[in-house]
């Protein structure tokens, strides 16, 4: 899955996308699933292997089945060992001679009254209360269920080991189908969709929240996003950079400047440059400090030290002078040179903010505005008769300021 030629057709809901969009194709993980199962059919099929087996070493592989294929073919004993399986058990019971042994309920012998968990040291008395993995390591079944809900809705893992130290099986999809319940099977299922389209560069999640589409896109390519911007929209007609998964069209800004931007308005970058223009480092303690008066006596609240805010000196060595005896040109000059460059590039920063934060205010207003421009289509259809379809230039219009005022806003990131 993630070539050029899809078995699974795309979901196309009729919805319009962005004009200029990057081509692509909207998925929902249904039928991603459905794609996934189907792949691990065909390794059953060909290494036969069981189906929980298929999609550990599938995940292992990073779901590339032909490297998966041919380094099972060329040595099955070390593929299943690295992927955490354990070794191949041949039984009459065993579907295949590679089929280890499935997990299941333990069940106590005659000689055995209770068993201790290693885990909780629990006395356990009763069958049901142990669970043996296929490994033949045995815990109370409390114990088990309480690890995998861990791994799976806690630490976000569909890949975790058997719970015995040192032990490097894999628990497979059946024993967490038998130990949860359907809230964290659903996530546990969902992490393993999530670990195939993190394996392919060409898919990704749509970024708006609630929205559950996966994007599939061959044109965005590592190289290609230096120069461009690869704006998809998925059948919901969310619009998104396929780059670097920015909720918004932010062309013509490319990825990485976009990044910076946002960066520094996260970080309020002016805050930094406003210290460097306003004030200057205590030459005792070094913590900045900021002139709030007119005289330049300088009384540092940090370690009560006091100096001369234009040398920067101790107070003590001049005193009141009325202006600084102590005065530097070349350093006074470097000072100020630096303190007028900060300022000026502070300035700079929130004049391109302010009209880049306008716009973004002002795109979030345009949503309203086209909602009541659909109510003002069917006024105006009423009012002259025209079709929906004549009257749709009102909505075109709409769409057109609103692509406008997008590549306008990201512009200012450009300054």
């Amino acid at each position: 899955f993630g070539s050029e030629d899809e078995d699974v057709e795309p979901v196309d809901k009729g919805k319009k996308k962005s004009e200029g969009a990057t081509a692509c194709q909207s998925y929902t993980p249904a039928q991603l699933e459905a794609e996934t199962a189907k792949e691990i059919r065909e390794v059953c099929a060909i290494l036969g292997l069981q189906n929980p087996i298929a999609s550990i070493l599938l995940r292992h592989f990073r779901w590339n089945k032909e490297r998966l294929i041919d380094a099972y073919m060329e040595s099955p004993e070390q593929v299943l060992t690295s992927s955490g399986e354990p070794s191949p058990v041949a039984s009459p019971n065993s579907p295949t001679p590679n089929t280890p042994r499935p997990s299941k309920r333990a069940r106590l012998t005659p000689e055995e009254v209770v068993f201790m968990c290693p885990i909780c040291c629990d006395d356990i008395k009763e069958e049901t209360g142990l669970f043996k993995e296929r490994c033949g390591h045995t815990f109370c079944t409390s114990c088990w269920k309480d690890y995998v809900i861990g791994k799976v809705k806690e630490e976000g893992q569909c890949d975790f080991t058997c719970m015995q130290d040192g032990c490097k099986t894999v628990v497979e999809e059946r024993t967490v189908k038998e130990l949860v319940d359907e809230p964290v099977l659903k996530r546990y299922q969902f992490l393993i969709l999530e670990s195939l389209i993190k394996s392919r560069s060409s898919l990704r999640f749509c970024p708006f929240p609630g929205c559950e589409q996966v994007v599939c896109c061959h044109n965005a390519t590592p190289s290609s996003i230096l120069v461009q911007v690869p704006t998809v929209a998925c059948s919901d007609a969310h619009t998104f950079c396929f780059g670097c998964g920015l909720d918004a069209d932010h062309r013509p800004v490319i990825c990485a400047l976009a990044k910076l931007w946002l960066k520094d308005a996260k970080d309020d970058s002016g805050s930094s440059s406003w210290i460097k223009a306003n004030t200057k480092i205590c030459p005792n303690c070094q913590n900045a400090t900021e002139k709030n008066g007119g005289c330049n006596r300088i009384h540092c609240r940090s370690c009560d030290f006091q100096w001369c805010w234009m040398c920067e000196k101790n107070w003590n060595v001049h005193g009141y002078n009325g202006t600084c005896n102590a005065y530097n040109e070349k350093s006074a000059s470097e000072t100020k040179d630096a303190q007028a460059m900060a300022a000026e590039k502070l300035e700079k920063w929130l004049f391109y903010y302010d009209r880049y934060n306008n716009h973004d205010l002002s795109a979030k207003l345009d949503k309203e505005l086209y909602e009541r421009t659909e109510q003002k289509i069917k006024e105006v259809q009423e009012a002259s008769g025209l079709s929906w379809i004549q009257a749709r230039f009102m909505q075109d219009a709409v769409d057109e300021l609103t692509r406008c005022r997008i590549t306008l806003k990201w512009s200012y990131a450009m300054g």
